[in-house]
């Protein structure tokens, strides 16, 4: 679960340092007044990833899936995964700007868009299957070698 989270946290750190680098050059258009640091940083970098994590978390409590397992090595898709949810996010929350601004205010829409981003990416993930090896998805239940999935040798499938 921590690199997708790391995934989030790189791109909407991206996201941060361009708008701390570029704070004042620029009239804001969806900020009333000029935000401070602190807000920059609270409504685009603590919301959306502490929403992002909150949401994966509670999701894999309830339908669990075979990436997010601690038994399985799959670091690098789930770092892509989070860094391509969190692009998802952005725009979604640019289109959520456009067209919801005057019903919810800002801070409110990244976190909604990020949550929403993380359901979508949570559900193309492979789930848990009773039977099934957790490494590969392989099926177990017929027996073979005791313990181990006889298609890529995990213990304990």
């Amino acid at each position: 679960m921590i690199p997708f989270v790391a995934g989030y946290a790189v791109v909407f750190g991206l996201l941060l340092a361009v708008a701390l680098a570029t704070r004042g050059t620029s009239p804001s258009v969806f900020w009333y007044e000029a935000p401070t640091p602190g807000e920059l940083v609270a409504s685009l970098f603590v919301l959306p990833v502490a929403t992002a994590w909150i949401a994966l978390d509670a999701l894999h409590r309830v339908r669990p899936r075979r990436w997010l397992d601690v038994r399985v090595r799959r670091r690098a898709r789930l770092l892509t995964a989070g860094a391509g949810s969190s692009l998802l996010a952005i725009v979604c929350t640019t289109v959520g700007l456009v067209w919801a601004e005057e019903y919810a205010p800002a801070w409110s829409i990244m976190p909604g868009c990020a949550a929403l981003a993380t359901c979508a990416t949570f559900l193309l993930m492979p789930r848990v299957r009773a039977g099934r090896c957790i490494q590969c998805g392989y099926d177990v239940r017929d027996g073979g070698a005791a313990g181990r999935c006889p298609e890529c040798g995990t213990l304990d499938p």
